[in-house]
């Protein structure tokens, strides 16, 4: 490995270290020249102020325009391909908590100020927000988690200190307007190779070292203040110590249980950001993925071409179509070393089970952007993956791009891969653990990224140049490209999996013919439509008081705290997801106020199943649900009342009552964080089996419960807000 020799008086030692595998001369020669440290300019760009406090504590203090300036030298002296290699690369899904405050600003801004560079645009106000809106930019992602969206920042600045790409992950965490609203892109994770099973692990303990993550999370109440927060957080610590408990808290399993659903979903995220210009799904590259990949890329092309409007907008590229396929070996120090073997697939084996699904019949490859992540750390990594897809690609078509996860933290945050990110205090270096003693210790830069991936670039061109390619755009026709492949396996980075897939490339290239099958998606609406009845996703962005006789799907859901709606019937499946206001109605369908945030509040008679399910904050009065009540919840009040034959007047008719002759299902509560549950004596009498033995609940007195039950049976249920006094016995 070539060392950079003689910056040490114009660069950190870290920047050295970390651009000590950059082997072309003139990038070597620009860094020379530059000087990191310009404390003389002029910072017409300025980070909010709790944030360069921060970056001030440091080893290596900047500032947006003198990371900016740095960022312009290095892409400058790019060559053409170098540059379209560059803007290939975007960030992997690391969320704010997974790594530091920190690590997230400089990461993120990093991606936002390489875009800029690579466009050959100036640190302006205009040329952020274009860049911003622009959907075919390199950008880096939220990971699963949300952010802290900075609002006194400048709208200029947050957009450089924000990612672009909005992720949501089976917890649904972090889905709230102001989120979405600035990211235009939007990736739902439904699986990934670099966790066990349902995700990963994290101790508790970690995830209560910074208050603003934890709110964001669910894991503590709501209301709880800073100084309390601290108390509470430094308890847990000492018993978990004392105790020697290990109190890990695990992601929680499927986003979505069917195609059906995840069209709708995406419909509901377009509802809320019509300037969306790009959605995706994340998958593993397991042993199924074939099939996943089939539907996926159908569900994809379907939900592009399902409007005018967008069929335009996906044919002239400002409006993009994503599929993120996650190969083995992937994923930071969170993920177990035995989890990192469980990977099935390499980032090459996903790739070419797209390529064979995609190619072989419909020929969608054409309209679907494959990504591709898990451990790519080497530029000829990704000219040989770059290669590989144009296998089936007659003329210039979508090209394949890259997620850079553990590589870009090393590079940009000076991560050490010491694997201990799970850890409260396990990273010493500042780039993972949220202890703010260790910010002294954080020694990355947006400019350090911007070197990681100009080194990436540099060999990857470098590599596709030796066979004559000098633009992307300008590809070999696939049987050309079958030629290469074969002058350059025995120098692959992995000859023998090339060696072996060989009969695979050529079948793929053999199969050139072009014919694209529509598609189609559909999901049913059973309720009739009265006059007065709320559509589907009615609430994303409806504020104060409303009243309907009934409603179709994912009623409230993402709406604002202060959304208040009463329906006098039903209401279908998904009301109040990922909502923060409030719902009454007579009956919801299934999955009602799931992943809902802090302050939502659900009243009803009857619920369906998964009501609750991974709410954060929520408080929940039913008189019963079906299973899965509560479950993977995070600071969750429920009251439960009763079953709905005490309510005919009711439930009488309601679809989801009928075979439903108990208060709650099974799995009650299951894998809960503080569930705090009002029922019944009879309830945990009949259903003792569904109550598991770690849950926290209160029980309602015989009186208690005649008195509420007679209470729900003489006052309309349109009145239950104004009565909610009552209801709040926690």
């Amino acid at each position: 490995m070539l060392r950079i020799k003689n910056l040490s008086k114009q660069l950190p030692k870290q920047l050295i270290q970390s651009l000590s595998s950059i082997t072309t001369k003139h990038t070597r020669n620009i860094l020379k020249k530059e000087n990191r440290h310009m404390s003389t300019l002029k910072e017409t760009f300025k980070l909010p102020e709790e944030l360069q406090e921060k970056v001030n504590r440091t080893k290596s203090p900047w500032t947006i325009e003198s990371e900016f300036k740095v960022t312009q030298k290095i892409i400058n002296d790019m060559t053409p391909l170098e540059k379209q290699c560059a803007g290939t690369i975007n960030g992997a899904d690391i969320s704010e908590g997974a790594q530091s405050p920190l690590s997230y600003l400089s990461q993120q801004t990093g991606y936002n100020l390489t875009s800029l560079a690579l466009q050959g645009l100036d640190l302006t106000e205009k040329n952020i927000i274009d860049n911003h809106n622009n959907p075919v930019r390199s950008f880096g992602s939220s990971g699963e988690g949300g952010f802290n969206t900075y609002p006194s920042a400048s709208q200029a600045v947050r957009h450089l200190i924000l990612p672009s790409q909005f992720q949501l992950g089976s917890g649904g965490i972090g889905v709230i307007f102001q989120v979405i609203n600035l990211c235009n892109k939007l990736k739902l994770k439904l699986q990934q190779i670099a966790k066990k099973d349902r995700g990963g692990s994290v101790y508790l303990v970690k995830l209560l070292k910074n208050y603003i993550i934890s709110m964001r999370r669910g894991i503590i109440p709501e209301g709880l203040t800073e100084n309390e927060f601290t108390e509470y957080a430094e308890m847990i610590d000492r018993l978990a110590k004392i105790l020697n408990i290990n109190m890990s808290y695990d992601s929680p399993e499927a986003l979505v249980d069917s195609i059906e659903e995840l069209k709708q979903l995406l419909e509901l995220f377009i509802e809320v950001n019509p300037n969306l210009n790009s959605v995706g799904f994340k998958i593993g590259a397991g042993d199924d993925m074939a099939t996943d990949i089939a539907s996926l890329t159908r569900m994809l092309y379907t939900f592009g071409t399902s409007t005018e409007e967008r069929t335009e907008r996906l044919n002239n590229g400002t409006f993009q179509l994503r599929l993120g396929i996650a190969g083995k070996g992937g994923g930071t120090g969170k993920t177990e070393r035995n989890a990192i073997r469980l990977g099935t697939r390499s980032v090459l084996g996903g790739l070419m089970a797209w390529l064979r699904t995609t190619s072989d019949t419909d020929r969608l490859d054409r309209f679907i952007i494959p990504e591709l992540d898990g451990m790519l750390y080497r530029g000829d990594q990704l000219a040989m993956l770059y290669l590989v897809r144009h296998l089936a690609t007659p003329g210039n078509t979508i090209p394949v791009q890259f997620g850079i996860g553990l590589h870009s933290l090393i590079i940009g945050s000076g991560c050490i891969n010491l694997r201990k990110c799970h850890e409260p205090d396990g990273c010493t270096v500042g780039v993972a653990s949220l202890n703010p003693n260790f910010i002294p210790n954080f020694d990355g830069s947006p400019a350090k990224l911007t070197a990681g991936i100009a080194d990436l670039s540099i060999t990857m061109a470098d590599t596709l140049s030796k066979f004559g390619i000098s633009d992307l755009n300008n590809m070999p026709e696939p049987t050309e490209v079958l030629k290469i492949i074969q002058e350059i396996q025995p120098n692959s980075y992995d000859p023998d999996e090339i060696d072996r897939r060989f009969p695979e490339f050529k079948n793929i290239v053999k199969n050139q013919g072009y014919s694209v099958n529509e598609a189609t998606v559909s999901f049913s609406n059973p309720l009739p439509g009265p006059d007065n009845y709320a559509k589907n996703f009615f609430g994303p962005n409806q504020s104060g008081i409303h009243s309907f006789a009934a409603g179709g799907d994912y009623i409230g859901a993402i709406s604002p705290k202060d959304f208040d709606c009463t329906v006098n019937g039903g209401v279908q499946a998904y009301a109040l997801k990922y909502g923060e206001g409030t719902l009454s109605a007579k009956f919801v369908g299934d999955r009602a106020a799931e992943s809902s945030r802090h302050g939502a509040r659900l009243m009803t008679i009857v619920a369906g199943h998964s009501c609750g399910r991974l709410a954060m904050g929520s408080k929940i009065s039913v008189c019963a649900a079906g299973a899965k009540l509560g479950e993977i919840s995070r600071t969750l009040d429920l009251n439960i009342f009763g079953r709905p034959e005490d309510f005919p007047e009711f439930a009488n008719g309601c679809e989801i009552s009928k075979g439903l002759t108990t208060t709650f299902g099974q799995y009650f509560g299951q894998l809960s964080t503080n569930l705090q549950a009002i029922l019944p004596k009879i309830a945990k009498k009949n259903h003792a089996e569904f109550i598991h033995e770690t849950m926290r609940f209160s029980e309602l007195t015989d009186q208690d419960c005649n008195t509420l039950l007679w209470e729900l049976k003489i006052i309309p249920i349109i009145q239950l807000q104004v009565r909610s006094g009552w209801m709040n016995f926690v």
